[in-house]
């Protein structure tokens, strides 16, 4: 993903990624220069003016889990998050990033599924590899 505009957009398509540092982010409030942005989008229609999707991250090795701001978790194969959107209709994009230190490896699959009213709307997995 890239940020364009203002906007986050996917630019290539796929499930299987080699690790390639595209940009900087900032991690626990540190700015980092190699960092692989990543994530989805999509079109919706709700039957809410407010919907909230609750989702689910299962990850293949333990990660040091950031925000742009704080560690939320170390050495976790597990992260939960929500996705609130707002209107009936329209269009999210959720980027990520992953940012590989000297000696790690940077192979990882992750499985997503976020449930919306206890039924699962989404699911999606991906393969970040080496090199």
């Amino acid at each position: 993903m890239r940020e364009d505009g203002g906007a986050w957009r996917v630019y290539e398509r796929g499930d299987t990624f080699a690790y390639k540092p595209n940009g900087t982010c900032t991690t626990a409030g540190t700015k980092q220069e190699h960092c692989m942005w990543f994530g989805f989008e999509f079109d919706y229609k709700a039957t809410a003016e407010t919907t909230t999707l609750t989702c689910a991250a299962k990850l293949s090795l333990p990660i040091d889990l950031v925000t742009n701001k704080t560690e939320e978790a170390k050495n976790t194969q597990e992260a939960n998050f929500e996705l609130t959107f707002t209107g009936r209709s329209g269009h999210v994009a959720n980027p990520g990033y992953l940012v590989i230190g000297p000696g790690e490896s940077p192979e990882q699959h992750t499985r997503v599924e976020c449930s919306h009213a206890g039924k699962v709307v989404l699911r999606y997995a991906f393969n970040i590899h080496g090199v």
